[in-house]
């Protein structure tokens, strides 16, 4: 529950917590295998922080992955 007594507000509010858990519960298992990829073979932690933490920047690499079959970390963490 969110600190605010208005039922409408908590009803937003957790049916934007649904969506959420419905997006994460339906990642398809190519998205999850290149996102335990860059979390195993990034030893930078900045970069790693920085691509885990960009929506967009994550997206790219499952975009470039689905495209080729291949993720080549060094040049996911050039272009990062």
């Amino acid at each position: 529950m969110i600190n605010n007594k208005s039922e409408i507000i908590n009803k937003l509010f957790f049916n934007e917590l649904k969506e959420i858990i419905n997006k994460y519960n339906n990642i398809d298992q190519e998205t999850i295998i290149v996102i335990e990829r860059i979390d195993n073979e990034i030893e930078d932690k900045y970069i790693k922080e920085y691509i885990l933490n960009e929506s967009n920047k994550l997206n790219e690499i499952v975009i470039e992955y689905e495209n080729t079959n291949n993720l080549d970390i060094d040049k996911v963490i050039l272009f990062a």
